[in-house]
């Protein structure tokens, strides 16, 4: 079960746990960006092994003719893309690049993709206006001051304990 907790209040607890709470030695803004770091460590942990924890979807239509497409803004880690057809959706397998010339595409109906840089590109290029569903992990948002967060099973405290070291 989660509960939630505020930024200032992780703050507070680490000024308390490293006896620094009368004290600018350390600014707050200083511990803000090891909070920022520390959260973004447990952020990664969590998404390297419970890979569909941080999981959201969006929808990506397709052009006709045009083989590559955007990342979202926001991408940090792909789970997979379907395609979908007639409301039928079927998983695109991962193109490797060493694959290029042994693979051949039968029909215009997407099969495979790659990633490539700040883009994916679909084999074999589609000859019509289809919607990919695109599945990743986003990058964790910067936390400030003012935000708070899900600390679910005392993730708060990991963050907390790491910055106060």
């Amino acid at each position: 079960m989660a509960h939630t907790v505020t930024v200032a209040g992780v703050i507070t607890r680490i000024r308390e746990m490293a006896d620094m709470e009368n004290t600018q030695f350390i600014t707050d803004a200083e511990i803000l960006r090891r909070v920022n770091q520390s959260y973004r460590r447990l952020y990664n942990e969590i998404a390297a092994t419970c890979e569909d924890y941080f999981t959201i979807s969006t929808t990506i239509p397709t052009v006709a003719n045009q083989a590559d497409y955007d990342l979202p803004a926001d991408f940090y880690k792909l789970r997979g893309i379907n395609f979908e057809d007639a409301n039928r959706p079927a998983s695109l397998q991962r193109f490797e690049f060493r694959q290029r010339n042994i693979k051949v595409w039968p029909g215009q109906q997407p099969a495979a993709y790659t990633l490539v840089n700040d883009h994916f590109t679909v084999y074999p290029t589609p000859s019509g206006v289809h919607n990919l569903t695109f599945h990743y992990i986003p990058v964790p948002a910067d936390l400030t001051a003012v935000d708070s967060f899900n600390a679910y099973n005392g993730w708060d405290q990991y963050v907390t304990e790491q910055v106060a070291i």
